[in-house]
C-alpha cells in the first residue's frame, strides 16, 4: 500500500475538525461544478468541430486564453463565459438548486 503524502496526512488531520470539513466539502463541490461546466463548454466546442483558435477568434481574444480555460489554469469572468457560450450557440441560464443539494 502506498503511504500518504504529507499533504494527505495534513488534510486527514484537518478534516477531523467538523467546521473545516464543512468548508472543505463546500469548496470541493464548487470546484466540481466549475470543472463540469467548463468541460461541458469544451465538449460542445469539440462536438461542433471548432478549434480552440477558432473559438478565440469568434470572441476576439488570444487563443492562449481559451487554451488556459480548457486546461484548468483559467478562471474566466462571467462575461467571458457568456461570450464563449454564445460563440458555441449556447445560452447561460440559472435554475433553482434541487432540495437534495
Amino acid at each position: 500500500m502506498k503511504s500518504k503524502s504529507v499533504f494527505e496526512q495534513d488534510l486527514d488531520f484537518k478534516l477531523q475538525d467538523p467546521e473545516f470539513k464543512v468548508l472543505y466539502e463546500q469548496e470541493l463541490q464548487t470546484i466540481r461544478e466549475v470543472d463540469s461546466f467548463i468541460n461541458a463548454l469544451d465538449q460542445t466546442r469539440i462536438d461542433l468541430g471548432m478549434t480552440k483558435a477558432h473559438l478565440a477568434r469568434q470572441i476576439s481574444t488570444d487563443p492562449v486564453v481559451i487554451r488556459r480555460l480548457f486546461s484548468t489554469r483559467g478562471n474566466p469572468t462571467l462575461s467571458r463565459v457568456i461570450e464563449i457560450a454564445s460563440a458555441l450557440g449556447l445560452k447561460l441560464t440559472l435554475v433553482p438548486e434541487s432540495k437534495s443539494n
